[in-house]
């Protein structure tokens, strides 16, 4: 028992032993003492120092108070400064806050701080001077911060110290800071105070590279006159997040201060820096303008707060300041943001933008009015803005001025949000709906939005309820909206199921249906994007049929066309003949199994005719009467164009009496030239001339001599020659590809018919061959279901083109043809081009191009063979290419040529002419005595052509033209006519 009580008393004397706190050394206490003399500290220095609490407000120590770790000095009431006595003992000293009346000899900046190995924090209130050895010399890298004031030009090394946190001020005995050159990498923390009227003209702000807050702490000393604008290095101090620009440092700025580049959070800025300023005055970074703050101090003389952007900032702050204008009217300035701008002296109406301030005090202000969206919620306010002694006092809400401006009115079946927007809308409401959405106001008083729950259909109404509980504002208004209509982007038909995906089919079963070939069908499941039917017993997958499918969702539809045609529709020929007078008939499409009705359209000679019924693969149509018989185009579109075809069908002609003119016989109820003569109205005559073929490429012509009827010996040349082939998008009118042809391959058949073969390469090979045969006697020969006269010494091109790549369905290619005629050697001569229908025929249309009494005539058949099939083409006269002086004819002529797949196939034809009337007696002749050389065709020359062939015939010849003579014809050149003209009639009885 002895033992037990032994060893818990041993026990409990070590408890005792350890928890016993010693007192600082005798050396630190000796400090101590020191101190207390020098500055008549009531100082408590013998047993338990560290735990007496009158000493704590003078200094500390660690927790096991073995030794002082920090040092205050700052509320002494000796009435005269004291030099501080060595503080050498106190080796784990941390922190030193050295207040008025404190003088830190050189001794201490020389010997004391470098033994203080453990000193973080050193504070220096009052003045020092020089030291005898380099200030900071021996300050260790353990300091992080330093207060200090000083009596002279601080030395560059100060600032290689370790030293993160830098107070200065700056008294008159500095003259300049230290010439930086390189950077300061430690400092977060510089503030700068001065004492005296000294000019400060740093500007190396960018050589601090961590900076993190530069205060120039505001100076009670006068500006000096000649005193710099703030430092423009600062913009370039990138890690600045705090700056204050206390007053009398700089001169103000007359433009504004560019901040752009700095993320700063806070500014803070006094005096007289905003007085000159131009808008926006402080220009900031718009991307650190939700947590910025701006703080105009009191002792601000900036009045104009219109000058001012306060889009960058969170906050804006000026309390007790000089403001004394009125306020912007900008959303962009208020909304979501903390507004404190009390006890100034701004005016005015304070505008409605206001409302949309998270937060907002413009108390004791000179305020005359109110926004609207303040009186609708009152109370909300009323704290914010009283009192202000200018204002009218508003006890109660009031909201007659709540007005929506707009909303959505679309919505997917899945739902969306719905914006609103207007005028004092409130920051509060309910959407009235048994789950009432949460609603968010974007723009408070401006705009909000919730969410519209998932539904179909149109003409739907949701009803918002404005200012709930708020008596005198509250309001309910309906909003109208629809939801969107079903959109199809695939469909699938496997028998007699169909599938369909999309957007927008909702998911009510019961307001979804399909209709197939005109037949509704329940849906069988829906969901959003895809929609499925079985419409058992039917078969909707069956080859060489197009119809539409329509899904109905809520009372709107969207359509898709459902194409399992195996190869394009094309019109059975031959089609039945057309009346001129319009009536009904049918066609038929190969192919093709069936193709819903409302899918398939018809235009004849470009005239849209009525589908009034089908049968399979057989459609019935109403079409309008025609103004002219003969071959005209059918065009039949599949759905708006996906398939195409054209053929030509046959109009029955009028059967009105033919009236034959001079030179001409009516035969078969159409005129028909006399034997020997030719030409639009047969007053021409054949001559005969050598074909001139070409051994290089396909064309003819040449120089001719004739002999006139009247003994007259006449020399010309002419030329008709294939120049290239163009594509052509015939939308747009607009040239794709242009293909020359300039090496041709040629066979001689025999004396009167030569070869011509060239081809070129378009993705695919296309091969071009041309047949040239002269004709010297008069022959009749089928082409294109027509029969075509040749007349003697006509010169006939068979043309045909194997397949060639289109670059669209809709493209069309044009074969052009050079044509001139020329007599170079009168010195007096007129010419002349005329073209248009041929009056003798429904089926052709002509060109004449003339040099006096001589004629290179074209006639054009309106027909060629297009896939085997004979079809309507046009023609085009290239009136830019055309050429006209007194002695020669020219233009460029283009067959246009419909899409194909396999063949093509034109006959041209050329004979050689001689009129009875020369170019002089036609008014729209070029002739010699004009004052111009040369001249394109006129807009009264190009105004009749509309050239629609199919084959193209060309008749190249000299002619004597006959005709009646112009009034005022000389009486010479009617003579001289009429002796042609009777020699003519004699060689004819003869």
């Amino acid at each position: 028992m002895k033992l037990k009580l032994l060893l818990v008393f041993i026990l409990l004397f070590l408890f005792r032993i350890e928890n016993v706190k010693c007192d600082p050394s005798i050396f630190e206490i000796q400090v101590l003492q020191n101190l207390a003399d020098t500055f008549n500290i009531p100082l408590y220095l013998s047993n338990y120092v560290c735990q007496n609490n009158s000493n704590l407000q003078y200094f500390q120590c660690d927790p096991s108070e073995l030794y002082v770790e920090s040092l205050t000095l700052t509320s002494l009431n000796i009435g005269s400064n004291q030099n501080l006595p060595s503080v050498q003992a106190l080796t784990r000293l941390t922190l030193m806050n050295l207040g008025r009346y404190v003088n830190v000899p050189s001794t201490f900046w020389d010997n004391d701080i470098g033994t203080l190995n453990y000193l973080q924090t050193l504070r220096v209130l009052e003045p020092i001077n020089q030291p005898s050895l380099p200030f900071g010399s021996t300050i260790l890298n353990t300091l992080k911060i330093l207060t200090i004031n000083v009596n002279f030009n601080i030395p560059l090394n100060l600032f290689t110290k370790s030293i993160e946190s830098l107070t200065l001020t700056i008294t008159p005995s500095v003259t300049s800071l230290p010439v930086l050159t390189s950077d300061v990498s430690q400092l977060y923390t510089l503030k700068l105070d001065k004492t005296g009227l000294g000019i400060f003209s740093f500007n190396r702000f960018d050589l601090f590279p961590i900076l993190d807050n530069l205060d120039f702490t505001e100076s009670s000393v006068t500006l000096n006159m000649g005193s710099p604008t703030l430092p423009t290095s600062i913009s370039l101090c990138t890690t600045l997040t705090k700056l204050t620009i206390g007053a009398n440092w700089f001169t103000s700025t007359s433009t504004y201060y560019d901040f752009s580049n700095l993320y700063l959070t806070t500014i803070v800025i006094s005096g007289s820096y905003l007085d000159r300023c131009q808008y926006p005055c402080i220009l900031g970074n718009i991307n650190a303008a939700t947590y910025a703050t701006l703080n105009i101090v009191p002792h601000s003389t900036f009045t104009s707060i219109l000058n001012l952007d306060l889009s960058y900032y969170q906050t804006v702050q000026s309390i007790g300041g000089q403001l004394s204008s009125g306020l912007v009217d900008d959303v962009d300035y208020y909304l979501g943001k903390n507004i404190v701008l009390q006890s100034n002296m701004l005016s005015g109406a304070i505008p409605s933008s206001v409302c949309t301030a998270s937060s907002l005090s413009l108390i004791n202000n000179q305020f005359d009015s109110l926004p609207s969206c303040m009186k609708c919620n009152i109370a909300k306010f009323t704290s914010s803005i009283y009192p202000n002694p200018n204002l009218p006092v508003v006890a109660s809400s009031s909201c007659n001025t709540l007005a929506i401006s707009n909303y959505t009115r679309k919505f997917p079946t899945a739902g969306a949000p719905m914006f609103v927007y207007g005028v004092d809308l409130g920051d509060t409401g309910e959407v009235l709906l048994p789950n009432s959405p949460a609603i968010t106001f974007d723009i408070p008083f401006r705009q909000f939005h919730f969410q519209v729950p998932a539904g179909v259909g149109k003409d739907k109404s949701i009803t918002f309820r404005f200012y709930p509980s708020i008596v005198g504002s509250e309001r309910e208004i309906p909003l109208l909206f629809d939801y969107m209509p079903p959109k199809i982007t695939s469909l699938s038909i496997v028998s007699s199921s169909v599938t369909v995906q999309g957007s927008n089919f909702g998911s009510t079963l019961s307001q979804v249906s399909f209709n197939v070939y005109g037949v509704s069908f329940p849906a069988g499941s829906a969901y959003e994007t895809i929609a499925t039917m079985n419409a058992i017993g039917h078969n909707f997958a069956i080859p060489n049929r197009m119809f539409k499918v329509i899904l109905t969702v809520g009372g709107q539809s969207d359509t898709v066309i459902y194409d399992n045609l195996q190869a394009p529709p094309k019109i059975s020929t031959p089609l039945p003949e057309l009346d001129i007078q319009g009536g009904s008939s049918s066609f038929s499409l190969e192919n093709v199994d069936s193709i819903e009705q409302s899918l398939v359209s018809l235009r004849i000679d470009s005239k849209l005719c009525t589908i009034t019924a089908t049968s399979n693969n057989q459609y019935f149509y109403n079409y309008s009467s025609f103004s002219t018989g003969g071959l005209k185009d059918m065009v039949v579109l599949i759905n708006g164009g996906d398939y195409s075809d054209s053929a030509s069908i046959k109009i029955k002609s009028p059967t009105s009496g033919c009236v034959p003119i001079t030179h001409s016989t009516c035969i078969n109820n159409q005129i028909v030239c006399d034997e020997g003569w030719s030409g639009e109205d047969c007053s021409s005559q054949i001559v005969i001339v050598d074909p001139g073929f070409n051994n290089t490429s396909p064309s003819t012509g040449g120089n001719s001599t004739v002999t006139l009827p009247g003994g007259e010996t006449i020399q010309f040349s002419t030329l008709v020659s294939i120049l290239e082939l163009r594509e052509y998008n015939s939308a747009t009118n607009q040239m794709i590809k242009v293909f020359p042809f300039n090496m041709w391959l040629v066979k001689k058949i025999n004396e009167n018919e030569y070869q011509y073969n060239t081809n070129f390469t378009n993705t695919i090979t296309t091969g071009i061959q041309v047949n040239i045969k002269y004709f010297s006697s008069k022959q009749t020969i089928e082409f294109a279901n027509q029969s075509i006269t040749i007349l003697p010494s006509t010169l006939k091109y068979q043309i045909s083109i194997s397949p060639y790549h289109f670059d669209k369905t809709t493209s069309t290619l044009m074969l052009v043809f050079n044509t001139q005629i020329e007599r170079s050697e009168l010195e007096e001569s007129c010419s002349n081009i005329n073209y248009g229908d041929d009056p003798t025929s429904d089926d052709y249309q002509f060109v004449r191009l003339q040099v006096n009494e001589v004629s290179l005539y074209g006639k054009f058949i309106k027909y060629g063979i297009v896939d085997n099939r004979t079809r309507i083409i046009s023609n085009s006269f290239i009136s830019d290419n055309s050429t006209q002086i007194s002695t020669k004819s020219g233009t460029l002529i283009g067959i246009n040529i419909p899409y194909f797949t396999k063949d093509v196939q034109l006959d041209p034809d050329f004979s050689v002419l001689i009129d009875t009337k020369e170019a002089s007696a036609k008014s729209d002749s070029f002739c010699s005595t004009e004052t111009e050389s040369s001249k394109k065709l006129t807009s009264s020359q190009l105004a009749g052509i509309i050239i629609g062939v199919v084959g193209f015939a060309l008749v190249v010849g000299v002619a004597v033209g006959y005709s009646l003579y112009k009034r005022h014809q000389t009486k010479i050149s009617f003579q001289k006519i009429q002796q042609k003209l009777q020699q003519v009639n004699n060689n004819a009885i003869n």
